[in-house]
């Protein structure tokens, strides 16, 4: 789907880069040229392409502009997934409809910068096509051919187009170097034909599960540890931030980020004099500013040996509304106004420059914030104040208008405050952020107390772990969630299973108790002994087409042994589970079915009725089954969390 938007942000610019009058008017008759001193240039160009619509229905081939009624595609390839859900697979043979179907909503050309901005807005797309997949969900693998087809709507996205005018056998050309492409997604429908044609019941569940999270499969989001011997260690932190980037612009509570777009501030307060006739002191209340998610990296650097860091981006447009109570004085204009401000800036440029040192807070080293240092230019801007006393509307309007006649003036005498009040605010932000980040938790292989070593830094993560650390594909611990596993075991003729189970939800696993703990970093090998106090297991599963929920609380005892081994990818050295030997006893539980059909409860109570006043019985049952599901999953999941960084910096000499 990216790969569609990217290809069709292309073809909408081509058509806008004639209609400047990028081709002779004798050889494109259809094509309503728009000069550069047209009194409403943006109009004119949207209503341009819109009336050209029709030709690119059917393509344009002296542009270079294939037909996009249906849109064909060879082949679109996706490598990644989520970190629980893996994803490999080829489409080919795609045709897409309704790609003409577009809106522009917007374009802001900047012809002098040779610079273009635009917003495009695609209502709905049906596509159809071959798919040739390897996927694996935890302990659920796929691999096949066949059909595929899906539905999109309200997909949107920002195209920016940076060039610059060259020279050419005495000719004047305009080369483009950047296009940045910004995907919105909206809603997603994938089917895959002949999935599982054997078993319907997990075919229906694998459905549910890729399409509950379509918008990570399409947007590729796998979040990645960089690591800090990576030759190209700032583009590995640039890719990854553009691929977060939806998670960053909501927020992610539990690393302190708050929410990107809007940004909500309830109260700051200004208090900077630069001069004699500059001087502001102001009371901020209920800040809102919009347009943040927008920001385009221009560029970044950093270096992880010395913890420095250099970043540059543009915000195209941004919206600051928020409450003001000010005093002070700007140039000849007295500042002495109360109520409501609002005001739009556009192509505001941001660059920073800083660094971070190690901090130690209770034995443990932590990142802090040490140096940062920025310069910011606002393209243009205009504001509007309204006075909280109608009466001092006046005043209000004085200086609203002083602005709005000589923005730039404003924007470069403020600009010192501005910039040491950002200055302090990011370098809160930050601190906030990296407060929760420890430095270093690996144990060296040298260690002659290895073992404690182990023991004493998971005590000290044990609150990352508890969140989860997408960079190491490790899930969150507690509560514990998985979409969907199968279990298909049979012990005799009297203990059998057979059910997908969905919506898989563990809480308590926060609280477990490490009793024992062996590990020989020679060998590889390792032992480990824990005590769950109470865990509460809740699902939905699939037996025989009933569908029943499951709460189960319970004293659980687990005793893990294996080893790993070294694998080679790419040439880089990896571990990965060798052996993993598991045996587990639940103390004692009591479970509650309620079926889906209430026809069946009764069915449903048979059966809890019968594990509640033989729990023992059950559960001694059923462990063979159990235990071996088990250690099915925790492989899978060691698996994928070693595989997210090189064995070296696992366990450094």
């Amino acid at each position: 789907m990216f790969f569609i938007l990217c290809l069709y942000g292309y073809f909408i610019f081509v058509v806008i880069f004639y209609i400047f009058g990028g081709v002779d008017d004798g050889k494109a008759s259809y094509i309503h040229v728009c000069k550069s001193t047209e009194a409403n240039l943006t109009n004119c160009i949207i209503n341009s392409v819109n009336l050209l619509r029709p030709k690119l229905q059917e393509g344009i081939p002296e542009l270079n502009v294939p037909p996009i009624e249906p849109l064909l595609l060879d082949e679109v390839k996706l490598r990644s997934g989520p970190s629980n859900a893996k994803i490999n697979a080829n489409i080919t043979n795609i045709k897409v409809w309704g790609p003409s179907s577009f809106e522009i909503l917007e374009i802001k050309p900047n012809l002098p910068k040779a610079k273009f901005a635009f917003k495009a807005m695609i209502p709905h797309l049906y596509f159809e096509g071959d798919y040739d997949i390897d996927m694996k969900i935890l302990v659920l693998e796929y691999k096949g051919v066949g059909p595929i087809t899906g539905n999109f709507t309200n997909y949107s996205f920002d195209c920016i187009l940076k060039g610059n005018k060259i020279k050419q056998n005495g000719e004047e050309y305009l080369k483009f170097d950047k296009m940045r492409l910004k995907l919105y997604i909206g809603h997603s429908r994938i089917s895959l034909g002949n999935l599982f044609r054997n078993d319907p019941i997990i075919g229906r569940a694998t459905h549910d599960v890729i399409n509950d999270n379509t918008d990570l499969f399409i947007n590729e989001i796998k979040p990645l540890l960089c690591r800090k011997s990576e030759p190209e260690f700032a583009q590995c932190l640039w890719k990854n931030l553009e691929t977060i980037r939806p998670r960053i612009i909501k927020g992610i509570r539990e690393l302190n980020i708050p929410r990107v777009d809007p940004f909500t501030l309830s109260e700051t307060t200004v208090n900077q004099t630069i001069s004699e006739v500059v001087s502001i002191s102001a009371i901020l209340k209920n800040v809102k500013t919009i347009g943040a998610g927008n920001a385009i990296i221009e560029d970044f650097k950093a270096n992880p040996f010395n913890l420095t860091g250099e970043l540059r981006c543009t915000f195209p447009w941004i919206q600051l509304e928020m409450d003001y109570d000010v005093n002070g004085q700007l140039l000849i204009v007295p500042l002495r106004s109360k109520g409501h401000f609002i005001g739009n800036f556009t192509d505001t440029r941001i660059y920073g420059k800083g660094s971070i040192k190690t901090v130690d807070r209770d034995g443990v080293q932590y990142f802090k914030v040490d140096k940062i240092s920025l310069k910011s230019v606002v393209g243009d801007g205009q504001i509007k104040l309204t006075a909280e006393n109608p009466e001092l509307q006046f005043s209000a309007d004085l200086i609203a208008n002083f602005y709005n006649d000589n923005p730039r003036l404003v924007m470069d005498t403020v600009n010192p405050i501005y910039i040491q009040t950002a200055e302090e605010f990011y370098k809160v932000i930050f601190d906030r952020i990296l407060a929760d980040y420890i430095s270093d938790l690996v144990c060296r292989k040298s260690d002659p107390e290895y073992e404690r070593c182990v023991l004493k830094n998971v005590e000290k993560a044990r609150p990352l772990l508890i969140k989860g650390i997408p960079e190491l594909n490790m899930p969150a611990v507690d509560p514990f969630e998985l979409p969907v596993m199968t279990v298909d075991r049979t012990i005799n003729e009297l203990v059998s299973i057979k059910a997908v189970t969905k919506n898989i939800k563990v809480l308590g696993a926060g609280n477990v108790v490490i009793e024992d703990f062996k590990a020989n970093p020679a060998n590889l090998t390792g032992e480990l002994r824990l005590n769950f106090p109470w865990t509460q297991l809740e699902m939905d599963y699939d037996v025989n087409g009933q569908l029943l929920i499951v709460p189960l609380r319970t004293d659980t005892q687990l005793y893990a042994r294996g080893s790993v081994k070294i694998v080679d990818k790419d040439g880089v050295k990896y571990y990965r589970v060798d052996k993993l030997n598991m045996k587990i006893r639940v103390g004692d539980g009591e479970v509650k079915l309620t079926a889906d059909n209430p026809d069946l409860q009764f069915g449903a109570d048979l059966i809890a009725n019968f594990f509640n006043e033989n729990p023992r019985r059950v559960m001694d049952a059923i462990n063979p089954i159990f235990v071996e599901t088990a250690t099915d999953l925790y492989r899978v999941v060691l698996d994928q969390i070693l595989a997210s960084v090189p064995a070296k910096e696992w366990l450094p000499e």
